[in-house]
C-alpha cells in the first residue's frame, strides 16, 4: 500500500543508506523484499553487516532472478550499486544468495552465514555450491573468522580428484556445515 511504500522510501533513502553500518531484514516477505530492492541498489560505503532472512522464499516478484544453472533466487548484481563497502565484515543470508563469485566475499569479511532452508534444495534439479567454488571463496577471505553453511553443503565435481590445501587465517575460529536433510549422504569426508 502507499503508506508502506512511503515508509520504505523514507527509511531506505540515499542519505540514510550512505551512513548505515548495519542493515537487517528479518523474516520479511518476498513482497517487502521486492519493494526494498530498488533502494538497495545504492552504494553504502559505511555498511559493515548485512542480515537478510526472507520468509516466503519462492514467490516471484520484480528484481528477483535465478542463476542460469538453478532456480534459486540470487540477489541482483547491482545490490549496493555492485560495490563492496570497504569495511564490510559480516553477511547472513537465508532465502537469498549471492553468486559465489561476488565481490562481497571480500578480504575484509569476517563472518559468512548462508542457509538454504527449503525443500526445494533436496530436488535433483538444484545445483548448489561446488567444492571448488567454496574453496576459492575461502582462499580469498583473508580476515574470515566464521563460516556457517546450513544446507548449503558443497558438492564434488564429477571428475575432480585432487583438492588444494587451503590455509585459513590465524584468526579463523569456526567452520560449521549443517545438513537438516536426513537423506543427504554428502561429502563431509573432504573436510
Amino acid at each position: 500500500d502507499a503508506t508502506a511504500e512511503r515508509s520504505i522510501s523514507t527509511w531506505l533513502c540515499g542519505p540514510i543508506l550512505r551512513r548505515t553500518r548495519q542493515l537487517n531484514f528479518t523474516r520479511i516477505s518476498e513482497e517487502v523484499l521486492s519493494a526494498c530492492l530498488p533502494f538497495l541498489c545504492t552504494y553504502m560505503p559505511s555498511l559493515e553487516k548485512f542480515h537478510l532472512f526472507v520468509f516466503n522464499k519462492w514467490a516471484s516478484g520484480p528484481g528477483l532472478h535465478a542463476n542460469e544453472d538453478s532456480d534459486y533466487p540470487y540477489l541482483p548484481d547491482n545490490v549496493f550499486a555492485g560495490r563492496c563497502p570497504h569495511h564490510f565484515r559480516s553477511i547472513y543470508l537465508d532465502g537469498r544468495c549471492l553468486p559465489w563469485t561476488s565481490q562481497f566475499f571480500s578480504k575484509s569479511l569476517t563472518n559468512l552465514s548462508i542457509t538454504y532452508s527449503n525443500d526445494y534444495f533436496t530436488e535433483e534439479s538444484f545445483q548448489g555450491v561446488s567444492l571448488s567454488q567454496l574453496l576459492n571463496v575461502i582462499r580469498s577471505l583473508d580476515s574470515i573468522e566464521q563460516i556457517s553453511l546450513r544446507d548449503a553443503i558443497p558438492f564434488r565435481e564429477p571428475h575432480a580428484e585432487d583438492w588444494p590445501v587451503v590455509e585459513l587465517p590465524i584468526c579463523f575460529k569456526l567452520f560449521e556445515l549443517i545438513s537438516t536433510n536426513e537423506n543427504y549422504a554428502g561429502d563431509f569426508d573432504i573436510f
